[in-house]
C-alpha cells in the first residue's frame, strides 16, 4: 500500500507533459535559430523549436498546449488573423537597415566644429 502511494504522489508531482514553444518570424536569421538553441539548452523538459513564418500551419490548427514566441509586425499580423490559438507572446522588432543605422551614427557621430555650426541660429 505504501508503495501505491508514493507512487501516485510522485505522478501528481510530475509535470504531465512538457510544453511545446514554438517560436517564429518571418525573416529566418541566424540569431533566432541561435536563441531557440539556447531556450532549448535552459528548459530541457520542454520541446522548443525555431519554425519560419511562411512553414508554420495556421494559428487556430496548432496544438492548444503549445506556446507562441513571435517576433516581429508580420508575425504580430499573421497571429491577429486567427483569434483561435495558443497562448501568444510577440516581440515586435523595430525596422533596421544599414542606411538607417548609418544617418544615426553620423547624427550621433558628428565632428564638433558641425555641432556647433548646428547650434547657432541665424
Amino acid at each position: 500500500m505504501c508503495h501505491w502511494r508514493l507512487f501516485c504522489c510522485l505522478l501528481c508531482a510530475a509535470p504531465l507533459r512538457a510544453a511545446e514553444i514554438i517560436l517564429s518570424s518571418a525573416d529566418d536569421n541566424p540569431t533566432l535559430r541561435a536563441f531557440s538553441v539556447a531556450l532549448a539548452q535552459r528548459r530541457p523538459q520542454d520541446l522548443v523549436r525555431f519554425q519560419p513564418l511562411a512553414q508554420l500551419q495556421r494559428a487556430d490548427k496548432l496544438p492548444p498546449h503549445a506556446r507562441l514566441v513571435l517576433f516581429g509586425a508580420k508575425a504580430l499580423e499573421w497571429r491577429l488573423t486567427r483569434p483561435a490559438g495558443p497562448a501568444t507572446l510577440v516581440y515586435p522588432l523595430p525596422a533596421y537597415t544599414p542606411t538607417r543605422a548609418l544617418a544615426i551614427e553620423l547624427a550621433d557621430d558628428a565632428m564638433l566644429a558641425r555641432q556647433i555650426a548646428q547650434g547657432e541660429t541665424p
